[in-house]
């Protein structure tokens, strides 16, 4: 009976190690995908803006000239 605890004992603290470590990379996965996310979209937006910017200066510049 002393050998099945210590072995449900072993096998309790390897399952929540396992646990905290998979936990740990799935948080870990989240932040990087995340932050990539937001880098792309703010590098489209910039460069969204940037063409609007250029439409709207070209056809000031044909309204002044």
């Amino acid at each position: 009976m002393a050998n099945f605890i210590r072995s449900y004992s072993l096998t309790r603290r390897l399952s929540f190690i396992l646990m905290v470590i998979t936990a740990s990379v799935w948080v870990g996965s989240l932040g990087c995908i995340y932050w990539g996310m937001q880098r792309t979209a703010n590098n489209i937006f910039d460069k969204s803006l940037a063409e609007t910017a250029h439409a709207l200066l070209s056809t000031a510049l044909l309204q002044i000239g």
